[in-house]
């Protein structure tokens, strides 16, 4: 088994909201992250890309109609 380890930097704001559902369920965030993670590893390749279009579908509702560096 290899032991190596990979530092990972997660906002402070989704360490938060993940510190409220691990204390909602009982468990830790090391386990939603390490559910989140073995969730892909064993998803069906097909329904990974259902999963990325509803990720970058949920992204692109959350951000502004224009960007900054849009101009007419």
């Amino acid at each position: 088994m290899n032991e190596k380890t990979v530092p990972v930097t997660i906002p402070t704001w989704v360490w938060g909201r993940l510190a409220t559902i691990a204390e909602h369920r009982g468990v830790t965030v090391g386990d939603l992250i390490a559910d989140g993670v073995m969730a892909v590893l064993g998803a069906d390749p097909g329904r990974l890309g259902e999963l990325e279009m509803e990720l970058n579908k949920r992204r692109a509702q959350k951000k502004p109609a224009e960007t900054k560096g849009d101009a007419a």
